[in-house]
């Protein structure tokens, strides 16, 4: 589950450098969860908890979170408490 055909996208301010989307997603998730979204995503597991996420049965809303967050459907559920 990669992100296919991405760009780098607009330039956002982090702690006054010049970082893409991607770039800060990256930052914010090694912050708050201790690894990379982008290589959470590259190897195919949760962000969060670290649990592989390839290879299960996940409806086309879970996938598509995946690819936005890298959060596992158990853990999306826990950190946002439901449907957003």
């Amino acid at each position: 589950m990669s992100e296919k055909g991405r760009s780098a996208g607009p330039k956002l301010t982090l702690q006054g450098k010049q970082v893409t989307l991607d770039e800060f997603k990256d930052a914010l998730a090694l912050v708050a969860y201790g690894r990379t979204r982008s290589e959470s995503l590259k190897r195919g597991v949760c962000v969060c908890c670290g649990r592989t996420v390839e290879g299960k049965r996940l409806s086309e809303e879970d996938v598509r979170e995946y690819n936005i967050s890298a959060l596992c459907p158990q853990c999306f559920e826990e950190q946002f408490g439901g449907e957003v």
